[in-house]
């Protein structure tokens, strides 16, 4: 790409009142769904470049025509949980979301806080690359996890909702 044509390229963009991007002919619904933060996991800066990049989308596509969603995912289903499930398990192996025959209702408010979760991740994290016992027991809850294990739910559900909480 030369200087020239750059210079042509970017004049004709100035001058022109939809800066290069014409309305669509046929406009159609979009969903443009991009990446968030995880759940129980810290939010970092490297979330901003799906998010800024995400916005972008939707926003070149609107100016477009089109009708578009936008929606950030807050990724949560990976073996992030599993490993957080675990890890809680060896510091309170007495809650009952651990017992496979608990029959009855699980607490309504979370055994853990935004600073148990941004402190349980790094350490099962680290955990699972050095202990295969403690990775191998992480991705089995995480199978369990999605297969519905009714203690394993309850306790998604409370990390997604102190996540969500200090997001706000």
């Amino acid at each position: 790409m030369t200087g020239r044509y750059l210079a042509e390229h970017l004049a004709y963009i100035y001058g022109d009142d939809h800066l290069g991007c014409n309305q669509t002919a046929s406009p159609r619904s979009i969903i443009v769904d991009y990446g968030g933060p995880n759940v129980a996991k810290p939010l970092h800066v490297g979330h901003l470049r799906a998010a800024i990049i995400g916005e972008s989308v939707v926003r070149i596509c609107r100016y477009m025509g089109h009708d578009v969603i936008g929606d950030v995912h807050l990724g949560d289903w990976g073996l992030q949980m599993g490993l957080n499930i675990v890890e809680l398990q060896s510091r309170k192996p007495d809650l009952p979301y651990f017992d496979p025959d608990f029959t009855g209702s699980y607490p309504d408010f979370s055994p853990v806080s935004i600073a148990d979760l941004e402190d349980m991740y790094p350490q099962a994290s680290k955990k699972g690359k050095q202990d295969p016992d403690f990775g191998e027991a992480a991705r089995q809850a995480t199978v369990e996890l999605q297969d519905g294990r009714p203690g394993y739910l309850a306790l998604w559900k409370h990390f997604r909702q102190v996540s969500i909480d200090a997001l706000k």
